[in-house]
């Protein structure tokens, strides 16, 4: 019984499953109801709760102690919100209106309904970190990640080329910007296990390579990674998100720039693992342009005009971080901020708009520049902790690489948009930083 149960831990069984949640869940909408936010939290709360029940003791010690400075901030990052949603109840208790005096939330129960979605998040990231306390455990999440590329990327062309409904591919997660959002972070993360392969840290037999073919070991070793790869830059094309792609853009050059600063045996191998799969993808994005570059030009010549709208937008809603710039207007509370900002002259742009379509600006007009302070307190370590790795090309870098490329992407495209802000997205970004940004629970090679 415990060979088989060894083989199939392997796999990372763990993974998969946390993965495949988040997959149904940006199917579903990406989540964004709240009733579906809710149901994705409980899920990935249950997946939590068995995977911690099966961790020995230690091993769970070692992976909390390792993310103390984020825990510490996420509970007090929840705390500085519930104070707000229970000082803005009439009958609250005296200690709980003193402390909430000047944090009272416009709505508490938004407060609520906010936080039960982001405990989805804070679940994944504890999957994450959980399945992932070895550098096999990492590879083979790199691996699931690339089938839920191919799988969320095959539903999309489906839909897209079967319906034909839409002019912009978004394979149902709430807007074709989101889905571009996802694929560039995809797309990313199969490029570092294409970068694992030609530095020759999975597969053996890809060694074996004559050096004829020594080029192309990043396709041999990881060909469902590169096969990923391509998927989510076709579907990132078909998109036609101009935020999204350049934003794509930005987190590749910086995946790039610290892969090809990683240490390898000579210069040509150091070359071929950063810029093989670059330049793949740059060849593929120009045959699949002749597909879906008219759609991208069309956006592009409508870019002045969106930005007016999204001008509008922020500048509704930068009032309130003006009016209360250290403590914000609540957890969760953008659309009753959103009715208040609501005039004549921005009804167009506010009436149906979910989203500030600018996460730092949404982030102080809720939570103000304290709230802001506890969310840089809660990601600050993982992306230090992959700079770090990056520099000193520590085993397993290119995971390191892929965070920073990735952040990078989501943190510009959240300039923009509200792809961060959409419950499949974040459970996904979240569960990337558990499993490849916190540090390893055990050691052992590469």
């Amino acid at each position: 019984m415990d060979q088989p149960l060894r083989r199939l831990g392997a796999f990372n069984p763990l993974a998969a499953a946390s993965l495949v949640a988040i997959y149904a869940a940006a199917l579903a909408y990406g989540a964004n109801s709240a009733a579906a936010s809710a149901l994705l939290a409980v899920l990935l709360l249950l997946l939590l709760a068995a995977a911690a029940f099966f961790t020995p003791s230690q091993l769970l010690a070692r992976i909390i102690a390792a993310n103390l400075v984020s825990l510490i901030g996420l509970a007090a990052l929840c705390a500085y919100a519930l104070i707000g949603a229970v000082a803005a109840f009439p009958h609250a208790p005296s200690l709980a209106q003193e402390l909430g005096a000047h944090t009272q939330a416009l709505s508490p129960y938004r407060v609520f309904e906010g936080l039960a979605a982001f405990s989805g998040a804070v679940s994944a990231f504890g999957l994450g970190a959980l399945a992932n306390p070895t550098r096999e455990a990492r590879d083979w999440s790199g691996r699931w990640l690339s089938v839920f590329a191919l799988c969320y990327a095959g539903a999309g062309l489906w839909l897209f080329f079967s319906q034909g409904a839409d002019e912009r591919l978004d394979v149902g997660i709430s807007s074709a910007n989101a889905a571009a959002m996802l694929f560039g972070v995809l797309a990313i993360f199969a490029s570092a296990l294409v970068a694992r392969g030609a530095r020759g840290r999975l597969s053996e037999a890809a060694a074996r390579l004559p050096s004829a073919l020594s080029w192309a070991r990043f396709a041999f070793s990881a060909p469902l990674s590169l096969a990923a790869l391509i998927a989510a830059i076709s579907c990132l094309l078909l998109t036609a998100s101009r935020g999204g792609l350049a934003a794509t853009l930005v987190g590749v050059v910086v995946f790039v720039a610290a892969i090809f600063g990683l240490s390898a045996r000579n210069r040509r191998a150091r070359l071929i693992a950063a810029a093989g799969p670059a330049l793949a993808c740059v060849a593929l994005a120009g045959l699949l342009f002749l597909r879906g570059g008219e759609a991208v030009m069309d956006r592009f010549a409508l870019t002045n005009q969106d930005l007016n709208i999204r001008h509008d937008i922020a500048q509704a809603h930068i009032a309130f971080v003006a009016a209360h710039p250290w403590l914000g207007d609540g957890f969760n509370n953008f659309f009753e901020l959103n009715t208040l900002a609501a005039t004549p002259a921005n009804w167009e742009a506010t009436r149906v708009v979910g989203a500030v379509h600018n996460i730092y600006i949404q982030t102080l007009e809720e939570d103000g520049v304290v709230g802001l302070a506890l969310f840089v307190v809660i990601l600050a370590p993982f992306l230090l902790r992959s700079a770090v790795r990056v520099a000193t090309g520590a085993s397993g870098a290119e995971w390191s690489a892929a965070v920073l490329g990735a952040s990078a992407l989501i943190f510009l495209h959240g300039l923009v948009d509200f792809g961060l802000q959409v419950p499949a997205i974040a459970a996904l970004y979240a569960f990337l930083l558990g499993a490849f940004a916190s540090p390893l629970a055990q050691t052992n090679r590469r």
